[in-house]
């Protein structure tokens, strides 16, 4: 099999993930997914850097998104270096996906200050209405 015919592969296992899937990637997976996930709804996607896992959005305004696969609950660590990022991109909105779900750190600190926290629930969410309308 070809790089390219492996590639391809690896694309289409991850474009029919579901949540036990999305658990066990490691970040990179997640964000290529992830990647693949907002190219099917018609964003201009962007991918920051490999090590910080974040992407950046473009449609009808620009959106950073950072992307947290944990085990753990996200914190609020995790919610300042996302406002500090929006801020870097030029963006007008930030968010944050996770597998998981955020502390109550976390929750009251992105309230303040307009990031939006996507957790287990909304991912899962996310995932099936992609698997079953963007076809």
């Amino acid at each position: 099999m070809s790089i390219y015919d492996r590639h391809k592969l690896k694309i289409r296992r991850l474009s029919q993930s579901d949540l036990q899937n999305i658990d066990r990637m490691d970040g990179t997976d997640f964000a290529h997914y992830l990647e693949l996930l907002f190219k099917k709804q018609g964003y201009q996607v962007r991918r920051t850097s490999s090590s910080d896992h974040f992407l950046v959005l473009e449609r009808k305004e620009r959106i950073v998104v950072q992307i947290k696969p944990f085990k753990n609950n996200v914190g609020i660590r995790s919610v300042q270096e996302i406002n500090r990022a929006r801020d870097h991109w030029m963006a007008q909105k930030a968010w944050i996906i996770t597998n998981n779900f955020f502390t109550a750190q976390a929750i009251n600190f992105a309230e303040a200050t307009d990031i939006r926290l996507i957790d287990r629930y909304e991912l899962f969410d996310i995932v099936m209405y992609d698997k079953y309308h963007l076809k």
